[in-house]
């Protein structure tokens, strides 16, 4: 073992035979350039990390694909049934939204769960064009969430909330349109 370290010192004559500060300079210069190149080997680029996020996000997606977000609010539909969709909705998206490994996504899909958030502010007192604002804007990050990621998802054209009415929260949990049980 002494050979070979008396053998790197001839290697290296120079660093032999520097003082102690310069030493330790080097030293951890030496040290701190392989660990780098390990950090930028083994962290995964953001492609990368949406492409992990992408099952996640489609879970988003799907639970948010929901008449109770999609429709416009209006007297003529159960206004509890909205706010219990809304409220399972954010719940779940809560849950789903640490384990988003794209910081970009995870911030967007954050901003879907403000939204419904917002909404549920005015379950007490409900604020329909205020409410329909927090829909839209639900879908607006919704819909950037599916571009990102590459992934299929119906917006609204126009980004225009649908007239769908639905009597009860089963009803509001279906996808918007879909009249059939």
């Amino acid at each position: 073992m002494k050979e070979a370290i008396e053998q790197l010192q001839k290697l290296v004559p120079w660093a032999a035979d520097l003082p102690m500060v310069p030493k330790i300079i080097v030293t951890v210069i030496l040290i701190l350039i392989p660990s780098l190149l390990l950090v930028l080997i083994w962290t995964p680029t953001e492609a990368r990390r949406i492409e992990l996020s992408k099952d996640k996000i489609k879970d988003i997606l799907q639970l948010c694909y929901r008449r109770s977000i999609f429709t416009r609010t209006h007297a003529q539909l159960n206004i509890d049934a909205m706010f219990g969709s809304i409220d399972d909705c954010r719940s779940e998206i809560q849950r789903i939204i640490p384990a988003v490994e794209s910081s970009q996504l995870q911030q967007i899909a954050s901003n879907v769960l403000a939204s419904l958030d917002l909404i549920m502010r005015y379950k007490d007192n409900p604020d329909f064009e205020k409410i329909d604002e927090y829909k839209l804007e639900a879908l607006r990050n919704l819909g950037q969430l599916s571009r990102k990621t590459g992934l299929a998802y119906e917006i609204i054209p126009n980004l225009e909330l649908r007239t769908d009415i639905y009597f009860s929260q089963g009803e509001a949990d279906r996808p918007p349109g879909n009249d059939r049980e």
